[in-house]
């Protein structure tokens, strides 16, 4: 009992993020450090959750689960984007597994985490980048969209969680356009009445129709005029048609264009 106290006391002290997780997927143990990596406010708060739902897309976990065994740190850390208590996600590193030996016939893993560094963040070759345009009033639609194409293995960039404290905006929006192989317009009420949502789009469009390397992909979050630039494209339709049903749309169009692209000379 004194060792186990010793030991929580010395993980509690660590900056890297050490968790716990037993056969059930539980966490059964978190540090402060892990705690804080996903914005909780105390490593209690953690206990019994599962731990599948801090990850932002299911295949990191279950690569985490099939690497475990034969993980090694000293090739490289596993990386993957972890959803925090707020709904933001942070990029972060697998630096360690340990498997402990069955305790009353439940196997427990070990497992420390980092924050990536800005290095590690860059996109994974080969995958689609993708851009979300929209207003801030339809910030929670962007966000389920976003974690909806990031669970799809897209790279997708979305200005509130890429955008950090001291950032120029608008450098930070062109780069990541110029950067995005699509972009996406979610068309309601309020983007198209907005100037920084007219600005992005004309950005866009001149880079689909001059440079021919961004694709632009509206998709009508709510009834409104669509605007003149957009009236020629055929738009994914999340009003009339189920969320599921128009993300499959818009995810078929995606694959589509990139399959396109890659055999084009």
């Amino acid at each position: 009992m004194k060792s186990e106290k010793s030991l929580r006391s010395i993980l509690d002290s660590i900056a890297v993020g050490v968790y716990v997780v037993d056969a059930d997927q539980r966490i059964a143990y978190a540090n402060k450090g892990f705690a804080k990596l996903f914005g909780f406010a105390s490593e209690d708060d953690l206990l019994g959750k599962d731990v599948r739902s801090l990850y932002s897309r299911q295949d990191d976990y279950r690569r985490l689960i099939a690497e475990a065994p034969h993980f090694d740190p000293r090739e490289r850390p596993i990386y993957f984007r972890g959803r925090t208590a707020s709904g933001s996600y942070e990029d972060l590193a697998l630096t360690s597994v340990t498997a402990l030996p069955p305790v009353e016939v439940v196997h427990r893993l070990v497992i420390t985490i980092r924050h990536a560094t800005k290095e590690e963040r860059r996109p994974v070759p080969g995958r689609p980048k993708v851009f979300i345009s929209y207003c801030h009033q339809d910030l929670e639609f962007a966000k389920k969209l976003h974690s909806d194409l990031s669970e799809a293995d897209l790279t997708v960039w979305l200005d509130f969680i890429e955008i950090a404290v001291g950032d120029s905006i608008p450098d930070r929006i062109q780069e990541a356009i110029a950067d995005s192989d699509f972009f996406i317009a979610v068309l309601t009420s309020s983007s198209v009445k907005s100037a920084w949502f007219k600005a992005e789009l004309d950005s866009a469009r001149i880079r689909e129709l001059e440079l021919r390397d961004t694709i632009v992909l509206p998709i009508l979050a709510e009834q409104c005029e669509v605007p003149l630039l957009l009236r020629p494209k055929r738009y994914a339709d999340f009003v009339t048609r189920d969320y599921g049903q128009a993300l499959t749309d818009l995810l078929e169009s995606i694959d589509r264009h990139w399959k396109n692209r890659s055999v084009s000379p």
